[in-house]
């Protein structure tokens, strides 16, 4: 994937010609959310932020904003935040960090985690 190039992706596989069937558009209204699904393995996060080019057409990489509140540990939600959160939280750009630079991102954090350096980034300078 690193030799193509974003116009030679097809970002939108689905796309049918005529009428958009009905699951299709509730696929993409979910797609285009953050969400808490329950599924056979238990509730898991959908975060729609994550994808940002099928999610909302962006053709840039943006900085990631921090992940649901104890996104790791939805077994202690209380029934109210389970609630809150399966109802589809529609404001993705919320959650980016459109303020900060991909490049220096990618570099300080991203290849930190991947090679096991994290002295390039202040702790909690990017989760935030």
């Amino acid at each position: 994937m690193d030799d193509l190039r974003a116009s030679q992706i097809n970002w939108d596989p689905w796309r049918v010609a005529g009428p958009e069937p009905e699951y299709l558009a509730r696929s993409r209204a979910v797609t285009a959310s953050r969400v808490l699904l329950e599924s056979a393995f238990g509730w898991q996060w959908y975060l729609g932020d994550r994808v940002t080019r099928q999610s909302l057409g962006y053709t840039e990489f943006q900085v990631l904003g921090p992940l649901p509140p104890r996104a790791s540990h939805i077994s202690t939600y209380t029934r109210a935040a389970l609630e809150r959160f399966t109802w589809p939280d529609i404001e993705l750009t919320r959650h980016l960090r459109p303020e900060l630079d991909y490049a220096a991102y990618q570099r300080d954090r991203l290849a930190g985690l991947v090679f096991g350096r994290s002295e390039t980034y202040e702790q909690g300078s990017w989760g935030r």
